[in-house]
C-alpha cells in the first residue's frame, strides 16, 4: 500500500488551524510567530506549567522553528525564558537527542512535541527541580 506524503505546507497549515480552533489540550498553545510568514517557519508555543510540579501556576513561552525539511526532519524547541529541565541546556533549548525529537517520526507535529515537554515536567527527574525566576505567573483566574 502506498502511503501519500503529504507537502510541508499542507501539513503545516493543518497544524495552524489546530493550534488555532482549540482542538487541542487546553494547556498547550501554538500558532505562527509572524503573520505574514508565508514559509509557515517559525513559530511560537505555549506551555502551561503541570499542578504539583515546579512548574504550577507558570507559563512557558517557546519558540519552535520548521525548516524546509519538516516534517521529515524534526524541527528545532527553544524556550524564550529560564527553565530548569534535564532535558534543556543552558540556552533554553530542546536538546534534539531527548524523547520525541531523539525518535523524531515524519507524523510527530508541534503538539506531540509540547505535550511530550509538558509530560516530560512531570517526570520524577523533572517535576521537584528548582525553577528559576524569569518564567511569568500564570495570571489569576
Amino acid at each position: 500500500s502506498d502511503k501519500v506524503i503529504v507537502p510541508r505546507s499542507f501539513r503545516l497549515l493543518d497544524e495552524l488551524e489546530k493550534g488555532q480552533k482549540c482542538e487541542r489540550a487546553s494547556h498547550l498553545s501554538w500558532g505562527l510567530a509572524y503573520d505574514d510568514d508565508i514559509t509557515l517557519t517559525t513559530w511560537n508555543g505555549t506551555i502551561f506549567g503541570p499542578i504539583d510540579t515546579a512548574f504550577d501556576n507558570r507559563i512557558y513561552a517557546l519558540q519552535i522553528v520548521c525548516g524546509p525539511n519538516y516534517p521529515d526532519v524534526l524541527p528545532e524547541v527553544r524556550f524564550t525564558a529560564g527553565i530548569n529541565m534535564n532535558c534543556i541546556d543552558s540556552e533554553g533549548t530542546v536538546k534534539p537527542t531527548w524523547g520525541v525529537l531523539g525518535n523524531w517520526k515524519r507524523e510527530y507535529t508541534i503538539e506531540t512535541v509540547l505535550d511530550a515537554l509538558r509530560r516530560e515536567m512531570c517526570s520524577p527527574a523533572n517535576r521537584h527541580l528548582v525553577q528559576p525566576d524569569t518564567a511569568p505567573p500564570a495570571p489569576n483566574s
